[in-house]
């Protein structure tokens, strides 16, 4: 024992040379799993000098194995130690010395998702993702960070459920997505709509059920937010979907409307006779500007070439507003090129 005490005194020798034959003879008369030489080692792991700390995680590895108490309440607790260097040699050893599904562990790992160093943050990342056992717990803890003010903690965030998320956690997945759409804060429904762009099937009930209602809150980002979700989940040729889209394009806000226009794009199948009478009406409005998004609409999901589309337009060429009057000749010059295409293609095929 005498030996092994002043073996571990040189381990902190200021010779690097002396440490090394140090460690070495130290490897050779020491029993496996010594919980005195253990423990002694694990509080070098703290060193002020990154040598001795390294070198003491290199014994660690020879000494002791998988499942060692000291060693994993050691380990457990640098996850959270001032300093980055530690905290990322401790996220180094786990693998050698906790089990996986350690419920603790993933806590403090999740913990160090939001730390300040971008690297300590990715090797977090990764090791949640090693270390999961395949329980929703996981995914719970995970999408606590999925608020963080900071954007690139909710980047990793993100990637670390793209990489945990299994056939049967979605809906949990989902369900913070709609939460999250809710939001005050406009990058965490952006986050949110990315969440259901990745998860959410076409058309999925509570999904739709959730942004249709939203499409109506009292907030404009989180009716601009809702639309463009509503473009993700939405299947092609949804009447829901469809008529929240045109409904919008009369909101007092600039963002929703254009968003609306571009929305009732991907919902809305080309030509569909419901869906362009609604549009129609908007260019009746008394507001030059429900008149304006109406035409922007009318371009995206009408048939150029069909008569009443044509008509309308060509009563909005002489509205008093000049932006009306420019939108409506341009879906016009739009329409006859349209036609001019039908009538070469049909020329060419006779």
């Amino acid at each position: 024992r005498k030996v092994i005490v002043a073996l571990l005194a040189f381990l902190e020798h200021k010779d690097p040379g002396v440490r090394r034959v140090a460690a070495d003879t130290l490897r050779s008369v020491v029993e496996y799993r010594d919980a005195e030489t253990v423990c002694r080692i694990c509080e070098l792991l703290e060193h002020a000098e990154e040598g001795i700390r390294a070198l003491a995680a290199e014994i660690l590895v020879l000494i002791t194995g998988k499942g060692d108490e000291v060693v994993v309440k050691q380990l457990h607790a640098l996850l959270a130690h001032a300093n980055s260097c530690i905290r990322f040699l401790a996220m180094e050893l786990l693998p050698s010395f906790v089990e996986k599904g350690d419920e603790d562990l993933l806590r403090g790992l999740v913990r160090l998702l939001e730390d300040e160093y971008v690297g300590v943050r990715r090797a977090a990342a990764a090791l949640v993702v090693q270390f999961w056992r395949g329980d929703d717990g996981a995914i719970d803890v995970v999408l606590t960070n999925l608020e963080h003010p900071d954007g690139g903690i909710r980047r990793i965030v993100m990637d670390v459920l793209a990489r945990l998320a299994e056939p049967g956690h979605e809906m949990l997945i989902l369900l913070h997505a709609c939460k999250m759409l809710e939001h005050k804060c406009p990058d965490l429904r952006d986050t949110a709509v990315r969440m259901l762009q990745r998860y959410a099937p076409r058309d999925e009930g509570f999904v739709m059920s959730t942004v249709l209602r939203l499409v109506d809150d009292r907030d404009p980002g989180v009716r601009r937010s809702a639309l463009v979700a509503l473009a993700q989940v939405a299947a092609r040729g949804d009447q829901r979907a469809a008529a929240a889209a045109v409904a919008r394009l009369e909101d007092r806000d600039p963002g929703v409307r254009r968003t609306a226009v571009a929305t009732l794009s991907q919902v809305a199948t080309q030509g569909e006779e419901r869906v362009v009478d609604a549009v129609l009406e908007k260019l009746t409005c008394w507001d030059p500007d429900f008149r304006l998004a109406g035409i922007h609409a009318l371009a995206k999901v009408a048939n150029l070439d069909d008569e009443r589309v044509v008509k309308a337009l060509r009563a909005r060429t002489q509205d008093f507003e000049p932006s009306v009057q420019h939108a409506a000749s341009e879906a016009l010059e739009q329409a006859v090129k349209v036609a001019s295409g039908q009538l070469l293609a049909a020329a060419g095929g006779s």
